[in-house]
């Protein structure tokens, strides 16, 4: 069986689309994306606590989830690192090494500036519907701390 000159039936071969659309709900390739931007970011009040940055819900199935995260100090702010990954659990960072998707940074940081990290991908095999968040941790002090990033998962099965 042929479709636009391709066969359907190759050995090892997936049929994909051939424009700009998205995989529909429940299919491969289905993408579920939220993102909080620098001009909105969640208050981390207090030093050394875990904060929920965003979530996502997903579906029962095999998904493959992402994440960026990013802090922004207020200038006078000092900053003694910062920790993040991807969670089942609201506000509680994964234990290390988080399924590949959790990351720490300790080091001196200069005062007042952001930063964005990648937090790596994991693998979700879910059996319900499961909330997913991306968690972030900052220890600072002297004044105010925020979070922004992005958490992005794609049914890979």
């Amino acid at each position: 069986m042929r479709f636009n000159g391709q066969s359907l039936f190759t050995p090892g071969q997936i049929f994909g689309t051939r424009t700009n659309d998205n995989a529909g709900v429940g299919k491969v390739g289905e993408i579920i994306e939220s993102t909080v931007l620098v001009g909105a970011p969640v208050a981390l009040t207090v030093s050394g606590t875990a904060y929920d940055i965003t979530s996502i819900s997903l579906t029962a199935g095999d998904w493959d989830a992402w994440a960026v995260a990013s802090f922004i100090p207020n200038a006078a702010t000092t900053i003694t690192g910062f920790a993040s990954g991807i969670s089942t659990t609201s506000a509680t960072l994964p234990t290390a090494p988080g399924a590949g998707a959790y990351l720490v940074h300790n080091w001196p940081f200069t005062t007042g500036n952001g930063q964005s990290f990648p937090v790596g991908m994991r693998r979700l095999i879910l059996a319900a519907t499961t909330t997913v968040y991306l968690v972030s941790v900052a220890g600072f002090a002297v004044n105010t701390m925020g979070g922004y990033g992005y958490l992005g998962a794609r049914r890979v099965r």
